[in-house]
């Protein structure tokens, strides 16, 4: 009698449990469908979706995996499903596609909740033949977490322009007043994503200007399907050829099914023209083999019959973001700019802070209005051996340092005469002096004239 009301008390509060946890779910999801019926009919499955919300859908205790799939189809407003898949893990994880012909139950062990995951099951070949705009955004983020997790593996150049794709689906054309480089480090677009990569993103980001969200999107599908692994469904096996015969071994018996089920769907799919019919009649009660066939549309199929709609409306979920960080690449350079202006500035701001070695700067002259200058000259005894025309070669030489230190003519000098070396020394220094430059400055004479 004890045993019998333990086992009955037992099973209603597993009930109530299960209940509890069920209305817990379904108010994390972001969206709740519910299901007609009461508590003990109903279970509930909870899928995530591309863009990283939750749906909760309750649905009978036999439903079958194609009633679930319709509804997550049908609150997408999807037309375009069959390139589509809900995907599940078992206890030996180990992922398997939701098959449309057997019940929820039997598949999905591990529940209620049923946890579920959309994903692309098949990648187009041609992704121009996506007819509709919300399939073609769907198929962005598929691909947008394959290259993030490194399943597809992309090279350098590739990822980068497929992420300026990206920003401008998401953020339009480039604002200079309102985007910096550092806005792509909000982002994460490969596994290992480096300061060089974002700055290359940012450029590159530039040159698409002008390009609709819809635009971008179909020009990312166009790039990414070149990927040499863009499509393959990897599985982790250990392998041998024999005769041209690959023979695979897998460490899971569910693993191989899951193996030999996928195979048969890619190649129903974008192979055939239609599925093959199942042979309704048993052929005994002994088989050999698998009675596993596709059921869905084929590719050929899918690109035939779906037509586009004249309106369909979608909302773009904007990307997840992480902290900014500040590009040390970009704070160097500026800095190293920074640091050159500075120590040119001081120098010849302060002519008395010079380095052990290292000749002085010229000194910065203002630009004087054109016209007739008035210069100052200081008289200078001139000896009685100088030429008069060399006097007037040296007056014209002073007035040119005194206007600022013009490039001297190239007209043949004079021939070299003795003159008294003091006053020709004196010339020379108070020439020198008047047009602002150092002591140092070395005049050979009248044998060989340089800039000033």
């Amino acid at each position: 009698m004890l045993s019998f009301f333990r086992r009955t008390l037992g099973r209603r509060s597993a009930r109530k449990h299960a209940e509890k946890e069920r209305l817990r779910e379904a108010q994390r999801a972001a969206t709740h469908i519910p299901a007609a019926g009461d508590a003990k009919s109903i279970i509930t499955c909870r899928v995530s979706l591309l863009d990283g919300t939750d749906v909760s859908v309750d649905l009978p205790k036999k439903a079958k995996g194609q009633e679930l799939f319709d509804e997550i189809m049908y609150h997408l407003d999807l037309i375009e499903g069959d390139y589509f898949g809900l995907r599940f893990m078992d206890s030996a994880q180990v992922a398997h596609w939701l098959d449309g012909t057997k019940s929820i139950k039997k598949q999905v062990k591990i529940g209620s909740p049923y946890c579920l995951h959309l994903r692309v099951k098949f990648y187009s070949s041609e992704p121009n033949n996506l007819r509709e705009e919300l399939t073609r955004y769907l198929f962005v983020l598929q691909l947008k977490q394959d290259i993030l997790s490194g399943k597809l593996e992309c090279p350098f150049d590739t990822a980068v322009q497929l992420a300026a794709y990206n920003l401008q689906a998401e953020l339009g054309d480039y604002d200079l007043a309102e985007h910096s480089p550092e806005l792509v480090s909000e982002f994460r677009f490969v596994p290992i994503q480096t300061e060089e990569m974002e700055l290359a993103i940012f450029e590159k980001w530039k040159e698409y200007r002008g390009q609709t969200p819809a635009q971008a999107e179909t020009n990312y599908l166009n790039k990414a399907k070149w990927l040499e692994m863009y499509g393959v469904d990897m599985h982790v096996v250990k392998g041998k050829e024999q005769e041209h015969t690959f023979v695979f071994r897998l460490e899971h018996p569910k693993a191989c099914k899951h193996l030999w089920k996928c195979a048969v769907e890619h190649h129903a799919f974008f192979r055939l023209r239609g599925p093959v019919q199942k042979n309704s009649h048993r052929s005994g009660f002994i088989r050999l083999g698998s009675r596993f066939r596709y059921s869905g549309k084929t590719e050929y199929q899918t690109t035939k019959t779906n037509k586009a709609r004249r309106s369909a409306t979608f909302e773009r979920r904007p990307s997840k973001r992480y902290s900014r960080r500040t590009l040390r690449m970009k704070a160097n350079t500026a800095k190293r700019e920074e640091l050159s202006v500075h120590d040119n500035v001081s120098t010849q701001s302060d002519g008395s802070q010079q380095a052990c070695g290292l000749r002085p700067p010229l000194p910065v002259m203002s630009p004087l209005p054109c016209g007739p200058a008035l210069a100052e000259k200081e008289n200078v005894p001139w000896s009685p051996e100088v030429d008069p025309h060399d006097r007037k070669w040296l007056s014209a030489a002073s007035d040119c340092c005194q206007r600022g230190g013009h490039q001297w003519s190239t007209r043949a000098w004079p021939p070299p005469q003795t003159a008294h070396r003091n006053h020709t020394d004196c010339v020379h220094e108070h020439s020198v002096k008047k047009a602002g430059v150092h002591h140092d400055a070395h005049f050979p004479g009248h044998s060989a004239m340089t800039e000033i």
